[in-house]
């Protein structure tokens, strides 16, 4: 197995657990001929050290011979695979199907037809219980053939043989229609990434067009749990990057449920709680973001022993990100300290696996809530840090938002002749990904005047900016922005000189 990078051998190690390496280390120990293999010092070695200096240990471990450094390093990468296959065969029910679809191959090369039959028949019964369709067509896609070569009598049995093409026809179906939609979110999640959501009623016209024209009817996907789940992510990404966070929250609502119903896959059932309390979030629902988080609360304390490693991957981005939109919608910031400082602390313990965006927008909600609370140096700190970024930024909008708040943040600093500096290369920013709205427009012409005045005698700007933001909220296509902060807020938040969580306090009573 070539491994090119010692980075990849790295995450493996670090990402296995305790228990993991030490069924890794007897394993290897067990066999007499392992003793004082170089893979094993090897293992030893990256395991021990923070930082792995490759050259040291080709020094160290090997006597300089490249060589044998990467004959060791790839052999230590197919056993440890090979070591935490083993751990998991004994409780994957997908490994235990595939393990008898061997045996089923190796009787059959045996020429025993007839016991690899069995074994298959045994393989088909405990693979419906995966709810893996195209694991059961591929073990009826076999026995077929095995059929087709070889005289087994089964015809004998009245009609085994027509049940089996029948069986396997309908599957082929089922599976088509999952790839299908599987296809479909894949290629709508990918629209989302590049164009974000609908800027006017051009993109909202093609993002609709796009899924009316190839989803199926609900009707014709009763049989296959699968595919209803991926039906409703493809609705719910339809009307998200719409901005139909009424519609998107029905269809992720209906996407938990039949989750939760019909399948063991906890992170498919993280991310409908993600989209579901995502689309309350923007709606400011804070009525049924409740709800439902206390809903997801509940489920998570029952499931969560059971998260693999890339189930807890999951949790943190999303069970996090939910937490900190429920202090924000609920304007309660008790605790977030805390919250915060256990956040970045799993942020950086997981940050050779976790992807950099994520991250990003952790940074972003946490200097947003900095704002609002008034820890405008904070915030700042945050937001350089997230600008100083070297890792190139999944989505611009983003990287353009936190420009814009960071400018914010600056204004309510009363850093004026900064802010007039900053509001021109943030105008540029916008630009430059098609993303300057009204709003945007509003705000920096809002923080330009302000900024001359040095935040004096500007009482009707304000009025003035807020009557005008407040028409951009009736336009569904100039809402997007007010997903990123609470503008109208702030303005109000300025003009009576407190901090936007007594002015949100305020409003909400």
């Amino acid at each position: 197995m070539p491994i090119s990078r010692i980075e990849s051998l790295v995450h493996l190690i670090s990402s296995m657990s305790k228990a993991e390496k030490r069924h890794f280390t007897l394993q290897v120990q067990r066999l007499a001929s392992n003793k004082g293999a170089l893979y094993l010092s090897l293992f030893q070695t990256i395991d021990r050290q923070k930082h792995v200096k490759e050259d040291l240990i080709i020094r160290q471990l090997f006597s300089g011979k490249r060589v044998r450094y990467v004959n060791a390093k790839r052999s230590l990468y197919s056993r440890i695979l090979a070591s935490l296959r083993q751990m998991r065969d004994d409780k994957d029910q997908v490994a235990e199907v595939r393990r008898l679809m061997d045996f089923a191959e190796l009787l059959y090369k045996k020429g025993l037809i007839n016991d690899s039959l069995q074994i298959l028949g045994q393989a088909k019964q405990k693979s419906k219980l995966t709810g893996d369709n195209l694991l059961i067509l591929e073990i009826l896609q076999r026995t077929k053939e095995v059929e087709s070569k070889h005289i087994t009598r089964s015809r004998k049995m009245v009609g085994m043989v027509e049940q089996l093409i029948s069986e396997s026809a309908s599957m082929a179906e089922l599976v088509s229609m999952e790839n299908h939609l599987a296809n479909l979110a894949l290629e709508a999640q990918g629209m989302y990434i590049k164009w974000g959501f609908a800027k006017n009623q051009r993109d909202d016209l093609m993002y609709q067009a796009y899924f009316l024209t190839q989803l199926p009817a609900l009707e014709k996907l009763s049989d296959s749990p699968k595919a209803k789940v991926r039906y409703y992510q493809c609705k719910v990404w339809s009307h998200y990057a719409r901005l139909n966070f009424h519609w998107s929250y029905r269809y992720a609502l209906a996407w938990v449920n039949e989750a939760e119903a019909s399948t063991s896959d906890m992170g498919l059932i993280l991310r409908g709680y993600h989209y579901l309390l995502t689309s309350c979030f923007y709606l400011n629902r804070q009525d049924r973001f409740n709800v439902h988080f206390k809903r997801l609360h509940a489920w998570r304390e029952t499931v969560r022993p059971l998260f693999s490693a890339l189930n807890l991957l999951q949790d943190l981005a999303y069970y996090e990100n939910a937490v900190l939109n429920h202090h924000v919608i609920n304007n309660q910031y008790k605790g977030i300290d805390r919250q915060e400082a256990m956040l970045l602390d799993k942020l950086k313990s997981n940050s050779t696996v976790l992807d950099s965006h994520r991250s990003h927008l952790f940074t972003y909600k946490l200097a947003m809530i900095d704002v609002y609370r008034g820890q405008y140096d904070k915030a700042v700190f945050k937001l350089n840090q997230l600008l100083g970024s070297d890792v190139e930024p999944l989505r611009s909008d983003l990287f353009s938002h936190a420009r814009l708040l960071l400018v914010i943040t600056h204004y309510r600093l009363n850093n004026f002749a900064l802010v007039m500096n900053l509001i021109r290369s943030v105008r540029h920013s916008f630009e430059m990904s098609d993303r300057y709205t009204r709003v945007v427009d509003l705000m920096l012409t809002f923080l330009r005047r302000g900024s001359q005045a040095m935040n004096f005698g500007i009482s009707d700007l304000i009025d003035n900016t807020i009557e005008k933001m407040e028409m951009c909220q009736e336009d569904r296509f100039q809402k997007v922005d007010f997903i990123y902060f609470d503008f109208i807020n702030l303005l109000k938040s300025i003009k009576t000189g407190s901090t936007l969580t007594s002015v949100i306090a305020l409003s909400t009573k």
